[in-house]
């Protein structure tokens, strides 16, 4: 288990309906990194619209042996991502 990171995290809210938020987590033994950037838009009294990209750093190529792969990085195997969460409250 890895024990070398670095976080840092932030959120502000735009005006009473819409907030956004950041998040960065780095690997400091491997030099990858987790960036994440979403926004919250409080569409009614019970529904929530969330909206974000999750952006990986880091070396995907690893080594592989008969039973088991082992990635380059913790961060660099895990793709690109876009969300959209829809939150229904009753």
């Amino acid at each position: 288990m890895e024990r070398h990171y670095h976080a840092t995290a932030m959120q502000t809210q735009v005006d009473p309906v819409l907030s956004i938020s950041g998040q960065a987590v780095m690997n400091l033994s491997d030099d990858s990194a987790f960036l994440s950037m979403a926004t919250r838009y409080n569409a009614s009294a019970e529904r929530d619209i969330d909206v974000g990209y999750d952006h990986f750093l880091g070396d995907a190529a690893g080594a592989a042996t008969d039973f088991v792969i082992m990635p380059g990085s913790e961060y660099g195997i895990f793709p690109r991502s876009l969300y959209v969460n829809l939150w229904w409250y009753f």
